[in-house]
């Protein structure tokens, strides 16, 4: 069974991914939601998170900079980043 780690600062998205992943069917066993990356972090120190959903914009922290600390401290996470930028070019500028 998988953890899932859903991180937006807006709790509307966070509600809506996570009832639609608990609907999914699949093999998850935890959903968790944070609202800022420094939440997030408290969550993958404490918890076995095996995917790591994060918003590319946020306050303090971004999802970018999450991903990377995620990394640092939970190196098998992986993650998929969200974003409701009207172009995908500026999330790839972002992660490069």
């Amino acid at each position: 069974m998988y953890s899932i780690l859903i991180v937006d600062d807006e709790p509307f998205i966070c509600k809506g991914l996570s009832s639609l992943l608990a609907g999914s069917g699949l093999d998850i066993g935890q959903v968790y939601t944070a609202h800022s990356g420094y939440e997030a972090l408290d969550y993958l120190r404490m918890e076995d998170i095996d995917l790591l959903v994060t918003d590319i914009q946020m306050g303090a922290m971004n999802g970018i900079e999450l991903m990377h600390q995620a990394k640092i401290l939970k190196p098998w996470v992986e993650t998929i980043i969200i974003s409701a930028h009207e172009t995908f070019q500026y999330a790839q500028m972002a992660i490069r």
